[in-house]
């Protein structure tokens, strides 16, 4: 193998590189992921030479130029997301810690170019312009220069529960972008037609999916998208912003990335197109890990997308999401009949479950109805629908109920300060809740969780400039403890409230001793084990049992249900129109 894949770099060296006008021929080739890891977004360079990967959990991005075999890890890009190129294909800018970054193709430490909580998607003008989707605005693209500032929305306000804007893309006059739409109705979703100068937006396909232009000529080229997950190729006229003709299929299936509308392609106007191919790695089984890592007991519980798995009160069911019934939906699990029963099933995102303290109710984060999220709550049974607990104009999700049943902390995401930490607290009426904010600060806190005696909540905030454990006394706040110091993410409490885990950036779950006699403390640290996984689309992906023996995850599982390595593909196709599109 490690020949074949030599002799396919040597050829598409010499065709590619080394000829100048560049051969028409069609060359093809697959490279495995950065030291197995699997692969979140993809980019190549405008050159074509270089192609550019984020890989998950971790979230680093790893480099390879195309006429080698070596990947390289870009130093200071931990936690990082959608990464896209400068024109010049000298730097790269991407997502991380709640901010827009950008870093040298060389190396060196990134520079942040402007805040961006929870980015989906970016796009660098020749200008210098770059174009984003921070969900802060409530999904609308901004635009900000390349050296730093405030990030500035572009175009019509958008409502922010009919509409969320993500994943724009800049047209080669700088000034027109495409960018996915996802609305509460079909004429509001598919990828539309932006404009810096404040053009009212225009639908240009219905399909929900990321767009991305690649140029044939000065005046045309075509629009690569989605379409029943099926990669779309579609003749369109830059002078005129139309289409010049009908789309072409191209045989090739794109993996589904980590938010609904975006597919792990990427197009170079040398004539590449990269993608990583879609495949079995969905599928995803329930397993039980010992603290040294090894699995000790597996589950008959294999789905689609599983992840999230969350332990019931009494340690006999699990709450989990899995896309099996097409959307992302939140089930239940019984550990000892092996049944499942779906709490949700609608068109939009549901996720992040969290049991009442008696086990008889699942809140979960759901978009039914809207592009943000908002606080649902279920029967564990399944026996009637979901209802709503708590909206309002920006998106929430549940994160822990306390043992006594009268606080559900949850994040929150706000225009002006990013993810928020908050409870609800349960009224005289027993039936109503009302809202506190707890943490509100200029960074971001997510994943709050309450001690098991209420007295504490475990937090993550960026505010040092990377992902760090914290803890402070709750509900009145207080002094607060540093719990972790070089990094950390998804904390939880053990049930007995001695211990406090949370994953390392290396994706190492470790172990803190604490002690709540007389105040929080802490006493000892414990590297348990390394795994993928732990943490997954800024999700926690395991949980603990009761007796804090073992840990709940999942695992990706081959066709037939066996352990499958993580390793990841990614497709190289050289002048791909001369396959797919001759005569265009």
């Amino acid at each position: 193998m490690a020949a074949v894949a030599t002799v396919a770099m040597l050829a598409f060296a010499v065709l590619y590189f080394g000829q100048s006008p560049p051969s028409r021929r069609v060359v093809e080739f697959s490279m495995t992921g950065p030291e197995g890891l699997e692969t979140g977004e993809i980019a190549l360079s405008p050159d074509g030479r270089h192609l550019v990967v984020s890989v998950t959990p971790i979230g680093s991005l790893w480099v390879r130029p195309l006429d080698s075999l070596e990947w390289r890890q870009l130093e200071g890009t931990s936690g990082s997301r959608y990464p896209f190129w400068s024109p010049d294909s000298d730097e790269i800018g991407f997502f991380a810690d709640g901010r827009l970054k950008k870093v040298a193709l060389t190396g060196g430490p990134a520079q942040t170019i402007a805040k961006a909580p929870s980015g989906r998607g970016g796009s660098w003008g020749a200008d210098g312009t770059i174009v984003l989707s921070p969900i802060r605005t409530g999904g609308q693209i901004s635009s900000v220069p390349e050296s730093g500032g405030e990030p500035v929305p572009v175009a019509e306000p958008a409502d922010t529960r009919s509409s969320s804007r993500r994943f724009p893309h800049l047209l080669p006059d700088g000034r027109h972008f495409l960018f996915t739409n996802r609305g509460t109705s079909p004429e509001l979703t598919g990828v539309f037609l932006g404009s810096l100068d404040g053009e009212a937006p225009r639908r240009l396909l219905p399909d929900y999916s990321n767009a991305v232009f690649m140029p044939r000529d000065p005046q045309a080229g075509f629009l690569l998208f989605v379409r029943d997950d099926t990669l779309m190729a579609q003749p369109f006229n830059l002078s005129q912003l139309e289409f010049a003709g009908g789309p072409i299929a191209l045989p090739e299936t794109p993996a589904r990335g980590g938010q609904l509308g975006f597919y792990q392609f990427a197009a170079s106007a040398s004539g590449l197109l990269a993608h990583a191919p879609s495949g079995s790695a969905g599928q995803r089984r329930l397993v039980w890990l010992d603290r040294t890592g090894a699995t000790v007991d597996t589950t008959n519980l294999v789905a689609s997308g599983l992840g999230v798995p969350t332990l019931s009160p009494d340690g006999e069911s699990v709450a989990y999401i899995s896309s099996d019934e097409a959307n992302l939906d939140v089930w239940t699990y019984d550990l000892d009949l092996g049944t499942r029963t779906l709490l949700s099933n609608n068109q939009g995102i549901d996720s992040l479950p969290v049991w009442s303290p008696d086990a008889a109710n699942v809140a979960f984060t759901s978009q039914q109805g809207s592009t943000l999220y908002d606080i649902f709550l279920s029967p564990a049974d399944g026996s009637s629908r979901p209802v709503v607990l708590y909206a309002t104009e920006v998106s929430e999700a549940p994160l822990d109920w306390s043992r006594d049943g009268r606080s559900i902390v949850f994040a929150s995401v706000h225009p002006e300060t990013g993810r928020d930490v908050w409870y609800l607290e349960r009224t005289v009426a027993a039936d109503g809740w009302e809202p506190h904010l707890f943490l509100s600060t200029s960074a971001d806190e997510k994943f709050p969780r309450l001690s098991p005696d209420g007295r504490y909540v475990a937090y993550v905030s960026n505010e040092s400039g990377r992902s760090e454990i914290y803890v402070q006394p709750f509900p009145d706040g207080g002094r607060r403890t540093t719990v972790s110091t070089a990094g950390g993410d998804a904390p939880i409490w053990s049930r007995d409230g001695k211990e406090l885990f949370y994953v390392d950036p290396d994706n190492t779950l470790t172990a803190v001793e604490v002690s709540m006699a007389g105040g929080f403390t802490i006493s000892g640290v414990t590297r348990l084990f390394q795994r993928p996984s732990l943490v997954t689309l800024r999700r926690q992906n395991y949980d603990v049992s009761l007796d804090g023996q073992r840990f709940l995850t999942t695992e990706p599982v081959d066709a037939q249900g066996e352990a499958a390595a993580t390793q990841s593909s990614i497709r190289v196709i050289m002048n791909w129109r001369e396959k797919f599109a001759p005569e265009q």
